[in-house]
């Protein structure tokens, strides 16, 4: 039993290396054929003329998310640990979200908080669903005003619909089904011998799910996460208007509901099984698609995708690493409400 036990285990690991080769070389194309369609030396005369007030207003609304995204976790955990703490954890947890695909970087947030922050793992895994669930709990409400702004005049306008269509149902069903599911996983693991200790676990997760839900905060975590979400976009436009001033973009041409739904598709790539490493070539491709739909030229929306991502991964990864370091360290210890 234990040799057929291997010989799965060593099958499942050459699936997932088979997968990544594959999403890399996925990336890897859609990069060459991205930046073919544009001079490069375009690319890195945009970046050269950036406009550094709007930069400015990007790290700060950057920064106001973070803490956004902090306070959520710190009204799921309880206060048990403090919100600088919680914001150190956030930019480690942002260091590997874009890494891996589906957004499975994200988990980097339990191994910390539980880890180094002392909480228990029951409760980081609740914090990390409920918080996984609010994002599209709050973007989906936000998807559909802006479709409603935008109007029927943006070509494949039905797509955009029926992608926020998508994401309000999958949102809330997600959020109903969380706790069933857990139960669901616990009972059939209590029948698997090697599986007993996951059962446990998932019961603890789905008690601690219960616990959350019986102190009344998540009303204000979804006004939160709402928080988190316009923090987000608000950041990107700013983002977007530096690369753009030199293209003669200003704040009255950069439509704000417009780049909402360019920048919401991109993101929203970062969840495909063939999503690379920092996203490159997919985020890119997602972009490119939504803005020209929203008007862009194809040039512009090639250019300013890679711009944007590219600062904003330098951004994200030189924080992130720095946290990560700090929080490692030995003898850290966490901040404490």
């Amino acid at each position: 039993m234990a040799g057929l036990y291997d010989v799965m285990r060593t099958r499942s690991r050459g699936k997932d290396l088979l997968g990544s080769l594959v999403s890399v070389l996925i990336s890897l194309t859609l990069v060459i054929y991205l930046l073919r369609q544009i001079d490069p030396r375009e690319l890195l005369t945009t970046l050269e003329r950036l406009y550094w007030p709007s930069v400015a207003t990007y790290v700060a609304l950057s920064l106001a998310g973070l803490t956004a995204r902090a306070y959520r976790y710190f009204l799921l955990l309880s206060g048990r640990v403090g919100l600088g703490s919680l914001m150190i954890v956030t930019l480690v947890r942002n260091l590997f979200v874009d890494l891996v695909p589906a957004r499975i970087g994200s988990l980097a947030y339990v191994y910390v908080v539980t880890q180094r922050c002392g909480v228990p793992l029951r409760d980081g895994l609740a914090s990390f669903l409920l918080a996984f669930v609010f994002d599209f709990l709050a973007i989906a409400p936000l998807l559909l005003l802006a479709l409603a702004v935008v109007g029927s005049g943006v070509t494949g306008w039905w797509v955009l619909l029926f992608l926020g269509a998508v994401v309000t149902i999958s949102s809330f069903l997600a959020y109903y089904a969380l706790a069933p599911a857990l139960h669901l996983i616990a009972r059939v693991s209590a029948r698997i011998p090697r599986l007993q200790g996951t059962g446990a676990k998932a019961s603890e997760t789905a008690e601690s799910l219960r616990e959350i839900r019986r102190r009344g905060v998540l009303g204000r975590v979804f006004w939160v996460s709402v928080a988190v979400r316009l923090f987000k976009f608000s950041a990107y436009y700013a983002l977007l208007h530096a690369v753009l001033v030199s293209h003669g973009f200003t704040l009255a041409t950069l439509k704000p509901f417009h780049v909402f739904l360019g920048v919401a598709g991109a993101e929203l790539s970062a969840t495909l099984p063939i999503h690379s490493f920092a996203g490159f070539g997919t985020y890119e491709a997602a972009w490119t698609l939504g803005f020209t739909r929203l008007g862009f030229s194809k040039e512009l929306a090639i250019l300013s995708g890679f711009a944007t991502h590219l600062l904003s991964q330098i951004h994200d990864y030189s924080l992130g690493l720095l946290a990560l370091l700090w929080v490692m360290r030995p003898g850290y210890r966490r901040q404490r409400h």
